[in-house]
């Protein structure tokens, strides 16, 4: 209860104090101004029609963080397939990300600038490391650095770092990048032996082999009630939606990236671990 409860806690810490901060947003230079003091940059790019990604900037604009529009698949009933505009939130030093939803097409930057604005990300034109972590655990984002380390994920202890680790975060994403390699490669189709079971965990939006961050899952919401789940590697490239109806006989009807459709079995206990022990399995994750 208390991991559930603490985003919730620290998110409505956050938005009260934002309702009450003027945001202004000068369009021509993206500099955001809180109540009439200039603040930071948020400079558009790669604008695409009226989406845009966003670089954010200090005031001598160096950049802090970088934003990528996405668009998430949904359906309901009333409107069919649709899709949902997010914002992928990475911050260039720690290469650390989240996730921020809840936007439309036409007040994109001023929302975004309201939600850095009121979580007071950016202080003396730098982002401190107290205030990104507050900003990550708000959003269920993930810590490339140290997921194990008590502050991040709440496991492990410092006497199990290793001091002489490489946390620059561009050879961790190669590093990754091998990994997931390595598991394309080993897929059932590529190899003559079964995979070895796996201890496959949940924890505010990750997935978990043991210990290891080995993807990542949203689950949108849907009018209609229907179960979605969306699921991405550690990332943040889409690997499957799953989504199923109302009723208990109903299973999982997968969607994969590159439009295989697959039906998994619905268990009652523990949903979303034995369907992501199944991707694990097959060594989609």
């Amino acid at each position: 209860m208390k991991k559930i409860l603490l985003p919730l806690l620290l998110s409505l810490l956050y938005t009260v104090p934002a309702w009450a901060q003027k945001i202004d947003v000068e369009k021509k230079t993206g500099l955001i101004s809180v109540d009439g003091r200039p603040s930071f940059y948020l400079v558009p790019i790669n604008r695409v029609l009226f989406t845009a990604d966003y670089a954010l900037q200090n005031l001598q604009h160096e950049e802090l963080a970088y934003l990528k529009a996405e668009q998430l698949p949904t359906y309901s009933p009333a409107l069919g397939n649709s899709t949902e505009l997010y914002y992928s939130f990475t911050f260039s030093r720690s290469g650390n990300y989240c996730e921020l939803h809840g936007f439309n097409s036409f007040s994109v930057t001023k929302s975004l600038a309201r939600n850095i604005a009121a979580a007071n990300l950016i202080q003396g034109n730098q982002i401190t490391e107290a205030a990104e972590r507050k900003f990550i655990v708000i959003h269920n984002g993930v810590f490339l650095n140290a997921p194990n380390e008590p502050d991040y994920a709440g496991a492990g202890n410092d006497n199990n770092r290793d001091d002489n680790r490489n946390d620059d975060p561009v050879q961790m994403r190669d590093q990754r990048d091998d990994r997931n390699n390595d598991r394309n490669n080993d897929r059932p189709d590529n190899r003559d032996d079964h995979p070895q079971p796996m201890n496959i965990n949940i924890h505010n939006g990750h997935i978990y082999d043991g210990d290891e961050l080995i993807g990542n899952y949203t689950q949108p919401a849907d009018k209609s009630g229907k179960m979605i789940v969306r699921i991405t590697g550690v990332d943040r490239q889409l690997i499957a939606t799953a989504s199923r109806g109302l009723k208990a006989t109903d299973d999982w009807k997968l969607v994969m990236a590159d439009g295989t459709k697959l039906t998994i079995r619905y268990y009652k206990e523990s949903p979303l671990v034995k369907l992501f022990a199944y991707l694990a399995d097959k060594r989609y994750l």
